[in-house]
C-alpha cells in the first residue's frame, strides 16, 4: 500500500514542473548592430564607435508586442555571454522595466568578460506592464566587444489548485477507511 502512495505523490509532484515558454527575440526593436537569429532564440551585439550603447528592446508602449506576462510563480531567465575586447571599457546590462513608469524593476549588469544565466522573479509584478531592454555599452571610443543573448524564457511553476489538494487527500480517506473495517 506505501508504494501506491509513493507513486500517486510522484505522479501528484510531477504537475509542479515548470512550464517553459520561449519569448522570440524577432519580437524586440533592436539596433542595426544587433542581429537577432531567424527563430528569435539568440541575438548578438556588436559595438558601433558612433553610439555609446546597443539596445535590443521590448517596451509594449512603443508597438513591441507584450510578451513578459508577469504572474505568481513565473520567472524570466535568459543566458548571456559578454566578450569585453583587450584595451576597452564596456559593459553589458539587462532591465526588467514598469512600461508605464519607466520604473526600473530589476538590473543585472556587468563590466567584465563574463557568461551565464540570469533569472528575474516576476511574481511581485504581477498586473504590471513589463518591458525588457538588453544593452551593449560602450564608456569608451573603441570596438571589439561582443554580446551575445541566449534562450529568453518564461518559466511558470503551477501553483495546485484545491482540487488537486482535495485528490491527494483521498488515498488517506480510503487508508481510513480500511483500517476501520
Amino acid at each position: 500500500m506505501r508504494i501506491i502512495y509513493f507513486v500517486f505523490f510522484m505522479q501528484l509532484s510531477s504537475l509542479a514542473n515548470a512550464l517553459v515558454f520561449p519569448i522570440d527575440l524577432n519580437d524586440f526593436y533592436s539596433d542595426l548592430e544587433v542581429i537577432v537569429s531567424v527563430d528569435g532564440v539568440s541575438a548578438e551585439f556588436s559595438e558601433n564607435i558612433d553610439r555609446s550603447g546597443t539596445v535590443l528592446e521590448n517596451n509594449p508602449l512603443s508597438g513591441n508586442p507584450k510578451v513578459i506576462l508577469p504572474s505568481p510563480g513565473t520567472t524570466l531567465s535568459f543566458e548571456y555571454d559578454f566578450f569585453e575586447a583587450t584595451n576597452n571599457d564596456d559593459g553589458f546590462d539587462a532591465t526588467l522595466f514598469n512600461a508605464v513608469t519607466n520604473e526600473s524593476l530589476e538590473t543585472y549588469f556587468t563590466d567584465t568578460s563574463d557568461s551565464g544565466a540570469i533569472e528575474f522573479d516576476l511574481s511581485p509584478y504581477t498586473g504590471d506592464t513589463l518591458g525588457l531592454i538588453f544593452g551593449l555599452i560602450s564608456f569608451d571610443s573603441s570596438t571589439g566587444s561582443l554580446l551575445r543573448i541566449n534562450d529568453l524564457n518564461l518559466q511558470v511553476v503551477p501553483i495546485p489548485s484545491s482540487f488537486i489538494l482535495f485528490l491527494s487527500a483521498i488515498p488517506f480517506l480510503f487508508r481510513r477507511k480500511i483500517i476501520s473495517l
